[in-house]
């Protein structure tokens, strides 16, 4: 089986040593206890990882997750999405706009401020290897570059549902879910997107491509919904639990997983018959899986 990542949000401190030490020191998560939000490595470069959080927080593995190490980026805006696109250029995005460039030159890290030209919040963000870029986020917000993030364009959608999810498979297509149980996809480099009618109206958190046909969006109460022809049809899966679902990654079309709230992993390695829940050893929400 493959090695599963997931991040989730530890937010307490332990004292250590009253009498010999003074002050506060993060003891479990280290080096830090804000929420992450977001993860993100490589297959090609299991050892080097990111994650992002509340307040700014970024950390950075170079040993598959052994060790992590802050990175400061110079904000304190909540960072909502990170995403490799290679090993080493990172992109981040955060509240009010914020998308962040990170060039890692040998351990060191180059940071650059990219205009976004939005106040909205980011939620998403996602590429692919030829450098198309894209961004999800709230009021309909959706951007796109094809320069690395030099310039980034508003897609100019009609819709004003937040966005919590985008996920891409070449250039041309990309697919959307949100709030209400919307969820839209473009074939076309975003000149025109399509609503597609879903089973739910439930917030959607998570949206995943397997194949260019195979779709599953995860979103709260245990909802998952799964289509196998583009959106035209869709079906509501029954993964056994009704705890928020915040993040589905699928491998090909048989094999998938999601998580969420109260430490929750369900897993299906047969197309979703049947779903079966894995332990986590914690009752602590889990936000982001990457494999």
């Amino acid at each position: 089986m493959r090695n599963l990542l997931i991040f989730f949000a530890l937010t307490f401190f332990l004292y250590q040593n009253i009498l010999s030490q003074s002050g506060w020191y993060w003891q479990n998560p280290y080096p830090q206890g804000n929420a992450l939000r977001s993860v993100s490595f490589l297959a090609s470069v299991a050892n080097r990882g990111w994650a992002v959080g509340e307040l700014g927080t970024a950390i950075y593995t170079n040993d598959a997750g052994v060790t992590w190490q802050l990175v400061e980026l110079g904000t304190t805006e909540n960072l909502n999405c990170v995403f490799m696109h290679s090993d080493t250029q990172i992109f981040i995005v955060g509240d009010n706009g914020l998308i962040i460039y990170v060039y890692d030159n040998g351990g060191t890290f180059e940071i650059t401020f990219q205009t976004s030209n939005s106040i909205e919040n980011l939620r998403s963000i996602t590429s692919h290897v030829n450098n198309c870029l894209w961004i999800a986020g709230d009021n309909g917000t959706i951007l796109r570059s094809t320069d690395m993030g030099d310039t980034w364009v508003d897609q100019s959608t009609i819709y004003s549902e937040n966005l919590y999810s985008l996920n891409n498979i070449e250039c041309t297509t990309a697919w959307v879910a949100g709030l209400n149980g919307f969820v839209m996809n473009t074939t076309d480099w975003g000149i025109t997107w399509q609503v597609k009618a879903t089973p739910t109206t439930s917030h959607l958190f998570s949206i995943d491509i397997g194949t260019f046909d195979y779709v599953r969006a995860v979103g709260n109460s245990g909802t998952m919904i799964l289509t196998t022809n583009q959106g035209t049809t869709w079906v509501t899966e029954n993964c056994g639990t009704t705890s928020n679902l915040f993040d589905v990654f699928n491998i090909g079309y048989a094999r998938a997983y999601a998580v969420g709230s109260d430490g929750i992993i369900v897993e299906t390695t047969d197309t979703g018959e049947p779903w079966e829940q894995r332990s986590s050893g914690t009752t602590t929400s889990l936000y982001d899986i990457v494999i």
